[in-house]
């Protein structure tokens, strides 16, 4: 059994749920029906910059950064665990999403346990 964990973040909601529909085709193109999604919440970072640090003070401009998280969880049962698993690798190898920064990571058990 393999559980692949896709991490998505953007500056964009819209990139970022376009990336997170890419992944939920490719899955179904692969015939994995195990997705599961999840959406954290945003991080706002808020930035104040004093326009004229000298004589006015109170004259400040605020910049905002607003960061979106995703995360697809895909479960692999198959006997051919590996082929799915390499596949999904070299297309995420090549993948163009503006905007989304993409993190992949595996967890693949091999031992199987009989009480």
């Amino acid at each position: 059994m393999a559980k692949i964990n896709i991490q998505l973040k953007s500056f964009d909601s819209l990139s970022l749920s376009l990336g997170s529909l890419f992944f939920h085709d490719l899955a179904n193109l692969l015939d994995i029906h195990e997705i599961k999604e999840i959406a954290y919440p945003k991080k706002k970072k808020i930035v104040t910059v004093i326009r004229s640090p000298h004589i006015y003070k109170n004259s400040r401009e605020q910049f905002q950064q607003i960061r979106h998280k995703k995360s697809i969880l895909l479960t692999c049962l198959k006997e051919k665990d590996k082929d799915l698993i390499s596949v999904i690798f070299h297309v995420c190898k090549d993948l163009q999403l503006p905007g989304v920064e993409v993190e992949i990571s595996l967890k693949y058990n091999t031992g199987i346990i009989n009480f």
